[in-house]
């Protein structure tokens, strides 16, 4: 909570407040599963991670070489890749990486093909 750099107007503290809101509105009877996301687990607001609320959090850790080099293989299989591009090294060389950021750098790669295609 709290003030947050880019934050317009407090959206983030109401959107925050009316998911508490809800949150606590919910009765036993109904049956209702609230799965929540992130990137940053260091800057969960400590209300949404009381009992009742938010009980348990599992860890997902980033992909390891094999799953990275699964993530590369789906995002590229509907896009022409050239024979000289070693996805494996390229699955090696990304440890740390999200799958968001290896999709990022298929549709960027991708792009850039495509502008050096056109200007050729």
């Amino acid at each position: 909570r709290g003030s947050s750099v880019g934050d317009a107007g407090g959206a983030a503290d109401r959107v925050l407040n009316q998911l508490l809101t809800e949150m606590d509105g919910m009765t036993a009877k109904k049956t209702v599963f609230i799965i929540g996301a992130t990137n940053r687990p260091d800057i969960i607001d400590p209300a949404l991670l009381r009992p009742g609320r938010l009980d348990q959090l599992i860890y997902i850790p980033l992909p390891d070489e094999a799953s990275r080099l699964q993530i590369f293989k789906a995002c590229l299989r509907k896009s022409p890749v050239s024979k000289d591009v070693d996805l494996p090294t390229l699955a090696r060389y990304t440890h740390g990486f999200s799958g968001a950021d290896i999709t990022e750098i298929c549709q960027r790669a991708c792009k850039y093909a495509i502008r050096e295609n056109i200007e050729k």
